[in-house]
């Protein structure tokens, strides 16, 4: 059981990332927006030195959306009573933005999570410019220019102690490549088991996980910065986003090869099969597609997955009530890992910044699931085993004489 307690202690930290993450949500920051089209970056020095000061409209954090334009924000720290202690400026929720600081003294620093100069001691989760304060209110000015095709959201701002910052970082990068691992060893052994027996749910299974495995990759933003994972850098979310439809089209197969059908659920796993024809379509579609497409592409994605999953729970809850054996197993695989999938869903189409309990909830939901299918799948080998020993002993015996 110690990889269960290895799970137990990064849910733990997870837990303690994420109520470290609430009790910093309300940074002593004043937010300020320029969005005047006539005044842009190349104004940088202008901004800076307060020419225009008075068009700048005090705004809140649900104001600062991606989908919007190029704009100027304007962040005003709080005084502290100890300036020596480093502080970082944190941005969240910044996919395909590039956001420039501008802070007095200093050159002009641009970060993007998808940019080959990102700091490699920095998980790619978010984008962290090292500022220093003092003991009266300080101005930083940011640039933020969305990308072509950037999906509407919310920037997510914030001062913290760089310490914090670094050790929320290392925590991400843990907790993702444990995930990772353990994804990764279910994937092999899939594979390794589907060679020796040749039993197409096997390599379903391996399918699923190994493009689960690949989303979290991007997902997470580490995959940007591994060797071969880097070289469709440049693509931004195209390839998590193939991966994530692969993975469902997978899985969609997997439940159709596993499942007993009666007549009345012919309709549903016909339902499943359209699916996974859908889903191979758009994880074409997403390499192929060109950035703008990406706002209307993404959400139309996002809602075939849940009605995909909703399919997927329908079908194995009547298996369940039948009474067939090994569905009990994917009800509980299902329930924990549809949930963290409609919250998320939910959250990227509101544009909110995802909270630190779904973005590690998440991958380990995955894992959980994973394993109890494994299980599930132990267990219908378990009973082909019994079912071809009956079937030898039988095949021995003389029904006449016994």
């Amino acid at each position: 059981m110690q990889w269960f307690s290895y799970v137990l202690r990064c849910l733990i930290a997870a837990l303690c990332v994420w109520l470290s993450t609430a009790a910093h949500a309300a940074p002593q920051i004043g937010l300020a927006r320029l969005a005047s089209p006539a005044i842009g970056q190349p104004d940088a020095v202008r901004v800076m030195a307060g020419d225009f000061d008075d068009e700048f409209t005090i705004v809140g954090v649900p104001a600062l959306r991606t989908d919007q334009g190029e704009f100027w924000l304007r962040v005003t720290a709080a005084a502290v009573d100890d300036p020596d202690v480093p502080a970082a400026l944190v941005v969240r929720n910044a996919r395909n933005t590039t956001v420039t600081l501008y802070a007095p003294g200093r050159e002009p620093v641009a970060l993007n999570l998808y940019s080959a100069d990102f700091p490699i001691a920095r998980a790619r989760n978010e984008l962290v410019f090292p500022v220093e304060l003092a003991d009266t209110p300080r101005a930083f000015y940011l640039w933020v220019k969305p990308e072509t095709g950037a999906i509407s959201g919310h920037l997510g701002l914030s001062i913290e102690a760089l310490s914090e910052v670094n050790a929320t970082s290392v925590m991400h990068m843990r907790i993702t490549n444990f995930a990772l691992g353990a994804l990764f060893a279910l994937t092999l052994s899939a594979l390794f088991i589907w060679v020796a027996v040749r039993d197409l749910p096997y390599l379903y299974f391996a399918g699923t996980v190994g493009f689960e495995s690949i989303w979290l990759v991007y997902a997470s933003g580490e995959g940007y910065a591994l060797p071969v994972f880097d070289l469709v850098r440049t693509m931004g979310s195209a390839p998590g986003n193939a991966a994530a439809m692969l993975a469902t089209a997978c899985l969609c197969w997997f439940i159709r090869a596993v499942t007993v059908v009666s007549a009345r659920e012919r309709k549903w796993v016909a339902w499943l099969s359209k699916f996974a024809l859908v889903f191979t379509v758009l994880a074409m579609v997403h390499f192929v597609a060109p950035a703008a497409a990406l706002p209307v592409l993404a959400p139309v994605s996002n809602a075939m997955v849940l009605a995909a999953l909703g399919v997927v729970m329908i079908l194995i809850v009547m298996q369940w009530r039948r009474g067939i054996r090994g569905a009990g197993h994917f009800v509980l695989a299902f329930l924990l890992v549809v949930g963290f999938v409609a919250w998320g869903v939910t959250n990227q189409l509101l544009g909110h910044v995802a909270p630190a309990l779904l973005t590690y909830g998440l991958p380990f939901a995955i894992v959980s699931t994973s394993i109890v299918l494994t299980i599930g799948l132990a267990d219908r080998m378990r009973e082909q085993r019994h079912a071809l020993q009956d079937a030898r002993r039988r095949a021995a015996t003389d029904p006449l004489i016994g």
